[in-house]
């Protein structure tokens, strides 16, 4: 499923500059600080399925349009907790199959550059070995470091909770490494709204008060 969301902005990327809609197209998801992020669903109708359509996720600043995602047909599908952090503009994304399976990722796209990445941190019950399962049902919420690491902290505080984190990739500038888990709280106690994430460490409180503080390597 990582891959196949991959291959997807990677597309994305390779797309003819005349493919571009307008700023003023589609339906808005996010506009602040003169930078709008729009859904502009594309219809799709293979031979022997049903009509259908796949979502593509622009941004928008000082009149030039950047693609930023592109979800897979057959599928409901989801941009959602859109949010600025310095320069970027970070989001959550969740897929869910027609017939089975689903998943959901955290990104960011920098509003300057118009770098975009995206990884995964629910494979779902699709998923393989080492994939990471941030539990997605309650509330997922993100911090973005300088460097544009990512750490993400899901689970109501009165359940299950984890913190993992996204480290981009060197190699390319559309995803991260694979989400490392940080912490597992199996009865909660975290403290939503309190992560945070500096160029050394990943930090968060806890329901009794305390402090943590995680080291990135």
């Amino acid at each position: 499923m990582a891959f196949r969301a991959a291959l997807a902005i990677a597309l994305l990327a390779a797309a003819p500059a005349s493919a571009l809609p307008n700023c003023h197209a589609g339906h808005t998801l996010y506009a602040q600080q003169g930078v709008r992020i729009f859904d502009l669903p594309h219809p799709e109708h293979d031979p022997g399925f049903a009509p259908t359509f796949y979502h593509r996720i622009f941004g928008c600043r000082r009149a030039i349009v950047w693609r930023i995602y592109e979800s897979s047909p057959y599928n409901r599908f989801r941009v959602y907790n859109l949010h600025r952090s310095g320069r970027r503009v970070g989001f959550l994304t969740h897929d869910v199959g027609f017939d089975n399976g689903f998943y959901t990722e955290a990104g960011w796209t920098d509003v300057a550059t118009h770098e975009t990445r995206v990884g995964l941190i629910n494979a779902g019950e699709d998923g393989e070995p080492g994939d990471p399962y941030v539990p997605d049902v309650d509330r997922v919420t993100y911090a973005i470091a300088a460097d544009g690491a990512m750490a993400v902290l899901g689970g109501a505080q009165r359940y299950a909770q984890q913190v993992a984190l996204l480290v981009p990739r060197p190699d390319t500038r559309r995803s991260f490494r694979r989400a490392r888990i940080l912490a597992d709280a199996e009865h909660g106690g975290l403290v939503q709204g309190t992560l945070a994430i500096g160029a050394k460490t990943v930090r968060w409180r806890t329901a009794a008060g305390r402090l943590v503080a995680v080291p990135r390597v």
